[in-house]
């Protein structure tokens, strides 16, 4: 036996303590006070505990198995049935338990307990005189395998499930010829021997149970927990180096991952067997680090730790990054609810939902709202006095001999002009208080009478402000807004004009005056679209009635097909345009480029893009944004099919894609690599000469946008930064302050933003905005006038159909941050808001509070609702995003869908809230051709290797982790089929799957038919050809989180593949524990969406027919 401590033993073969190269022997259990609250949890048992332990008899430790299902018990084996009827086949994959791994070792004929193998191995009185009590000696250990005390196989190393059970491992201890097989022994500790520099190869040790100052070295494990075994000594290998090379280089930070911990590494370990083996588990262009420390960071700052200070305080782990900040953010004692800071406007809208949570704080110099109505105007109010309509109609000015337009008619002594604005005798339909309001665009002689065409002016009640619970705006009943409602096809008889009326366009406010009854002001325009509510600014032009621009009604179509072609697009544009006929898919665009025009037979010459995927035979893996370039020309004159522009570039092969590219066709953008030859059906790589023509009129987007001046963004509630780092990929904005409370969350989006480009604010927005409004001289405050635009993925918590406790104070206050955004709004007076939130915040008041209160501050004002899966996400998230825009700017619309789901029907949301005028918010519905079809599970998944469920670890995937479940939990989800696809907790009920000790009451009691289907699916597996359901900042097996269960395993999601989900890229950093990931990655706003998003920002700040707006030389939107 090798004395650890013998003097003749130390060498470069001792395995001897030396400074700071090993930790053996280990540190006593009860020495460890100063360790964190989660390492204490890997010490399971003091050293003065010493367990009972009798000898194990031939079939080893018992433990319950499902007498129901005993083949289960076998490693490999699937059971399988068939019924009857419908087509069901059902798989339960095995456990892996301990006991079926000794099942065929017919040459064991014994096994023991610790302290017989110990007596047994310690046989030799010679060595046992020879020892001290100060000694340290070992034994092997082949066959090693850890369990739970349900006997199945587990990693004893699983920081981010925090288990608190018991664990226990075999093994066939050796030591010399001497060999027995040792069960059921309790697991304690271990250590790691080999650190510094100067050691090449790692050592792990576990402690004896039962005596003390004796280790046990693995030397090899059992089949069935090898794949456990190796990458936890990966883990190991991965501490040692982070370790080495802090303790080498002491000033590093965690950023310096990125790249200097690679350059260390490599040219330190370059040609060590033991490194190259290491490194060979990960990507070979695999340069950044941050990824993996992160995702085994408990495991770092666990050995650091009783490496003592010189590894432990170094400006590594104090760069917030130790495992003890983390527990100190996530278990904070709950506080009452912070008050909102408000501005006294908001103040106003906001009051009466809050009434004891908001902080009305009036800014230094506020001025409140601008008036700019001061001026006095005189009247004259015989001119609109209500008429009598006594006499003929006197007409004058004729425009139109053909149609009797005339500019003018009299009527009494009132003289009404094209372009006036009066009042129309309502019919018997409506109440005696309302008014009809109306603004003239032509009057027509008809016989001895007339008549008049006109447009609407809707009055607030007329638009969605009508689901205003109250109304506050101060001249409410003065206020009208233009419409594109029209009476072009009904002519309206000139008796029917009760009275003249004045309106004053572009103004906020009635000029003094305003008391009497004729009198309004309009400064918005209303457009009650079917799949957008918008307000925009009042342009002049629109009461333009005879001018080619103006916007005076709806009803007018451009006859001219070409020319509206023409002035949309020009030669070399990409465009979309309706499945041609013969093509297999009628579901999806066909992408073709402007080649020319040919004006006098009035056609176009496109040629057209092929999709890859329509070549490829592969399931998985194809990426549907990749065209080639063809040789098939073609003339197209059905200029009614052209749908919109789109985005194809030129990507030379084997370079990587630029981020607009990555989000899986989001947004339309497309690229080539290769060509396509039509005739021959052969793909080549274009030739030196074609790669530098394409790259010249197919360049990447990003030198496309970068003349255009990038907005200064401000991030509130900004979370990981997935919203904000979506609106970067489009290219229009550049985030410059970010603000939330999760200190996880905000770690997450620095290291996922360029060093130094945004000033982080890790606290609440209520606090800054307080300190921005007294003017606190804070240099990370962003002033007046510096913020362009504000993101704000407000809380949504209180807003949730999950949440059943939405009238409690929390929910309330997190409600009442609806108005701290409208606050930050009225006090930067930024040119651009978004805000996003669960599409059910639209049956609460406070949605249209905001609404409400945006417009008297002056915002344009655009709401709809955006489903996840129609801009690329592999996930059914509903949000309503409401879009605000300052006076004069061009209002953003919401992305076009670019994603079709053929099977799916949204039963949600058909029609969220009225409009106006009998019209309705549509909400959700499929359409019949996009430019791709839905990203599925499956596609989005199939590279992630198996977790089975979850005790597995990949370098190569280091946040593909999910959450442990309980024994009882595993082996309900190993019994629920995996076909049909969708099944649940209560399918495998229903097939007698389920034995009585492992039904839940809880999901009994709450089986309820709802709407043809169950109400309530517990434990439900996602589909594979399908969406995964809405991402949550959690993952139970309960009723508020059913489709959670993986298509094949028995385990929930992964944290990877939820990130996939909501849009994060691969290279997106997740920081925190898997509970903080999963939660960092359950509050964001998809990628996908708010790049799609960030587009269309792009194409407002780009409308080269503005010209108060930036200009830049290239058109790169038409009607995108």
């Amino acid at each position: 036996m090798l004395h650890l401590n013998n003097p003749e033993t130390c060498g470069e073969t001792s395995r001897s303590a030396a400074f700071c190269t090993s930790r053996v022997p280990c540190q006593n259990v009860n020495d460890c006070a100063k360790l964190s609250s989660f390492s204490q949890s890997h010490s399971f048992i003091d050293d003065e505990q010493t367990p009972t332990m009798n000898k194990i008899d031939n079939n080893g430790p018992s433990f319950e198995y499902d007498p129901e299902l005993p083949k289960m018990n076998k490693i490999s084996v699937s059971v399988k049935s068939r019924t009857n009827g419908s087509n069901v086949f059902v798989e339960i994959p095995a456990l892996k338990k301990v006991r079926t791994a000794y099942k065929d070792q017919d040459e064991v004929a014994e096994r023991f307990t610790e302290e017989q193998c110990i007596n047994f191995l310690m046989a030799d009185s010679t060595v046992n005189d020879a020892m001290s009590d100060d000694d340290t000696e070992y034994f092997s250990i082949e066959d090693f395998v850890v369990y739970d005390k349900n006997g199945e196989i587990v990693d004893f190393w699983v920081e981010y499930d925090c288990r608190n059970s018991e664990l226990y491992w075999n093994g066939v201890l050796v030591e010399g010829h001497k060999r027995i097989t040792c069960v059921g022994v309790q697991y304690k500790k271990f250590t790691i021997e080999g650190y510094g520099t100067n050691h090449s190869e790692i050592i792990i040790w576990f402690e004896s149970s039962v005596r003390d100052n004796l280790w046990y070295k693995v030397v090899s494990t059992l089949p069935e927990y090898t794949q456990i075994w190796h990458s936890f000594v990966w883990r190991v290998y991965l501490t040692k180096y982070v370790l080495d090379w802090i303790h080498t280089n002491p000033s590093v930070l965690f950023k310096d991952l990125e790249l200097q911990f690679y350059n260390w590494i490599h040219s330190s370990r370059s040609g060590d067997p033991f490194y190259e083996k290491w490194i060979s588990k990960l990507n070979s262009l695999t340069r950044d680090f941050r990824h993996l420390v992160i995702n085994n960071m408990y495991l770092i700052w666990h050995e650091a730790y009783f490496l003592g200070p010189d590894y432990s305080e170094k400006p590594f782990f104090q760069d917030e990054w130790s495992p003890g900040r983390y527990s100190a953010n996530t278990n904070t004692i709950r506080k009452s609810p912070e008050k909102t800071t408000v501005t006294p406007t908001v103040s106003k809208w906001f009051n009466e939902l809050f009434p004891n949570l908001l902080n009305v704080i009036e800014p230094d110099n506020y001025d409140g709202l601008n008036d700019n109505s001061s001026e006095h105007v005189k009247y004259n109010i015989n001119e609109f006095k209500e008429l009598k309509h006594k006499g003929t109609p006197i007409f004058r000015g004729l425009i139109s001999k053909n149609e009797n337009n005339y500019h003018q008619v009299q009527i009494d002594d009132v003289v009404f002009n094209v372009g006036d604005c009066c009042e129309i005798s309502p019919d018997d339909s409506v109440g005696p208080d309302v008014r009809w309001i109306c603004y003239i665009t032509a009057i027509i002689k008809v016989n001895n009478s007339g008549a008049i065409k006109f447009v609407w002016l809707y009055s607030r009640k007329d638009t969605l402000l009508q689901n205003l619970d109250k109304d506050l705006h101060p001249n409410k009943s003065k206020e009208l807004f233009f419409t594109l409602h029209c009476e072009c096809a009904k002519s309206w008889p000139i008796n029917s004009i009760k009275r003249k009326v004045i309106v004053h366009f572009g103004k906020s406010k009635c000029p003094e005056p305003s008391n009497n009854e004729y009198t309004f002001f309009c400064k918005y325009a209303y457009l009650p679209m079917a799949k957008e509510g918008s307000f925009i600014t009042f342009h002049e032009v629109m009461t333009y009635p005879n001018e080619e621009d103006g916007l005076c009604c709806g009803c007018s179509d451009e006859d001219d097909k070409f020319a509206t072609f023409k002035k949309k697009y020009e030669c070399d544009d990409c465009i979309l345009i309706k499945p041609l006929e013969g093509d297999n898919n009628k579901e999806l665009y066909t992408i073709c480029r402007i080649e020319s025009m040919n004006e006098e037979e009035r056609y176009v010459t496109l040629r057209r893009f092929y999709r890859l995927t329509e070549l490829s035979t592969k399931q998985y893996g194809t990426t549907k944004n990749e065209l080639l370039f063809s040789d098939y020309l073609f003339n197209y004159d059905r200029f009614h099919d052209v749908v919109r522009s789109c985005h194809v570039e030129f990507l030379p092969s084997g370079e990587e894609k630029s981020v607009n590219l990555l989000h899986r066709g989001t947004g339309e953008h497309f690229y080539f690599s290769k060509m396509y030859f039509r005739k021959t059906r052969a793909i080549k790589d274009p030739d030196s000469n074609m790669m530098e023509y394409f790259s010249k009129i197919f360049p990447d987007w990003y030198y496309k946008v970068e003349p255009c001046k990038k907005l200064k963004c401000l991030d509130l509630f900004c979370g990981g930064g997935s919203l904000g780092r979506g609106f970067e990929d489009a290219g229009f904005v550049e985030c410059k302050w970010a603000i939330d409370t999760n200190e996880t969350a905000m770690k997450t989006y620095m290291h996922n933003s360029k060093q130094g480009d945004v000033v982080l604010i890790n606290e609440s927005v209520n606090k800054i905005l307080a300190n921005a409004m007294k003017n606190t001289n804070n240099q990370n405050l962003p002033k007046k006038g510096e913020v362009d635009i504000i993101l704000a993925g407000s809380p949504c918590q209180g807003f949730s159909r999950i949440n059943k406790h939405q009238d409690t104070d929390r929910s309330m206050a997190n409600n009442s941050l609806v108005a701290s955004v409208a606050s930050f709004v009225d006090f930067y007076r930024p040119r651009f808001l978004l805000l996003e939130n669960v599409a059910t915040i639209y049956r609460k008041l406070v949605f249209f509070r905001l609404i409400g209160c945006l417009l008297e501050i002056g915002y344009q004002i655009k709401v709809g609702l955006i489903s996840a899966i129609q801009q690329g996400c592999a996930q059914e998230r509903n949000r309503i995003f409401l879009w605000a825009a300052a006076h004069g700017e061009v209002l953003p619309g919401h992305p076009p869908v670019s994603h079709i789901h053929s099977n799916f029907v949204f039963k949600s949301y058909r029609n969220l809230f009225n409009l106006g005028n009998s019209t309705s918010l549509e909400g959700l519905s499929n359409v019949s051709v996009a430019s791709f079809t839905m990203n599925t599970v499956g596609e989005i998944t199939y590279d992630l290797p198996k977790l089975d469920t979850g005790n597995y670890w990949y370098p190569t995937y280091p946040d593909h982790v999910a959450t442990i479940n309980s024994y009882k939990t595993k082996e309900i989800l190993r019994r629920i089929p995996t076909y049909p696809p969708g099944s649940d907790y209560y399918s495998a009920l229903d097939r007698g799957r389920i034995p009585d000790r492992l039904r839940k009451e809880e999901y009994d009691s709450k089986r309820v038919k709802h709407h043809g289907g169950e109400k309530y699916r517990f434990c439900q597996r996602i589909e594979k050809d399908d969406v995964f359901s809405t991402i949550c900042t959690s993952m139970r097996c309960n009723g508020f989180h059913p489709r959670i269960v993986h298509f094949e395993e028995p385990r929930v999601i992964s944290v990877r593949e939820a990130a996939r989900a909501q849009g994060f890229l691969e290279t997106d950093i997740l920081c925190g524990n898997i509970a903080d990931q999963y939660k960092v990655v359950g509050n964001s706003v998809p990628r996908n969406i708010a790049f799609a998003l960030g587009l269309q920002l792009g194409r407002a700040l780009t409308d080269h027919e503005h010209e108060h707006l930036p200009k830049n030389n290239y058109i790169l939107w038409n009607d995108y």
